[in-house]
């Protein structure tokens, strides 16, 4: 019987420094121990959630979404991938509002393994919009890509 399955071309970016090679960081702009950002380790290959522009960073689920089942690979990468725009943010967090009101996730495979990974970049509009577009890793290379369509205002 013949596979469905086509074999294509690996994309042809530049692959990420591994979760080894990049540093734990945590958001300093979350005030309370228990949030969002407390669901999965952050490395950073480049960048930083606390200061801005682009960033990339590698994560690990340290929780379950739903108690006595591990998170599954997808589960982590959609987790992950609604904070594209919050790791790559232009704006400070003290001082303008970012909610991202549209996530599109498209995947040429799907995630395997511990670690995926994130390298987003966040471009603001002078009309209360914004955009950000994410190219996602695994250990084994790039799987896809994301966009969030953002609503700016001020805090």
């Amino acid at each position: 019987m013949r596979s469905s399955a086509v074999e294509g071309t690996p994309q042809a970016g530049v692959p990420l420094p591994g979760p080894e090679e990049s540093r734990p960081e945590t958001a300093a702009f979350f005030t309370t121990d228990v949030a969002y950002h407390r669901a999965l380790e952050w490395r950073f290959a480049h960048g930083s959630f606390n200061g801005p522009g682009p960033a990339a960073a590698w994560t690990r689920a340290l929780c379950t979404l739903v108690e006595g089942e591990p998170m599954s690979p997808l589960q982590h990468l959609l987790v992950m991938t609604d904070a594209a725009s919050g790791i790559s943010a232009v704006l400070d967090w003290q001082r303008a509002t970012f909610a991202n009101v549209d996530l599109t996730v498209a995947l040429v495979r799907p995630p395997a393994g511990e670690w995926l990974g994130v390298d987003a970049a966040t471009t603001i509009g002078p009309a209360g919009a914004g955009q950000c577009f994410a190219d996602l890793h695994d250990a084994t290379g790039w799987i896809g890509r994301s966009a969030q369509a953002l609503f700016v205002a001020p805090r």
